[in-house]
Formats: C-alpha cells, structure tokens, sequence
C-alpha cells in the first residue's frame, strides 16, 4: 500500500471513529432523556389514578347525601357533614 492510501484510510477511520462515537453519545443522551419521560408519566399516571379515585368518592358522597336530602332536617345535616372535599393533587 502506498502513503497516500495509508494517510486516506487513516483520515477515513478516524472519521468514522468521531462518527460513531457521536452517534453514541446522542443515543445515551436520548436514553437519559426516554428515562426521565418514563419516570415522568408514571407519576402523572399515578396523580390521575389518585385523582379518578377522589372524583369516585366524591360522587359516592354526593350521591349517599341526595339519599338524604328529602329526609328530616337531622338527616340532611347528617349528610352534609359526611360531604367531604377532594385534595388537590401535586405532581
């Protein structure tokens, strides 16, 4: 083989190193990045869960005080002190 072959296929190897070890580092920080969206939507999905579950009690309570509403004035009180709020949910 020539030099200038040799100097060519230096060149050409030394590219393809920086290549591919730019394709690598991209694909770790896409890793990074997937790991962190994952982590991310499972604690959105859990507030959501939790938020589904209070709305449920919420409807349940409603629900059980309409039971009570054309009851005596002691039963109406009696419902609405059993109403209870939601919590906010933080994520």
């Amino acid at each position: 083989m020539n030099k200038n072959h040799e100097y060519i296929f230096l060149v050409v190897a030394l590219f393809s190193s920086f290549f591919f070890w730019q394709q690598t580092k991209k694909i770790t920080d896409l890793e990074q990045k997937n790991s962190i969206l994952q982590s991310d939507l499972s604690r959105y999905e859990y507030a959501l869960d939790d938020a589904n579950e209070q709305i449920e009690q919420a409807n349940n309570n409603i629900e059980d005080a309409k039971g009570y509403a054309w009851e005596s004035y002691d039963d109406m009180g009696t419902a609405l002190e059993n109403l209870e709020t939601v919590d906010n949910i933080n994520i």
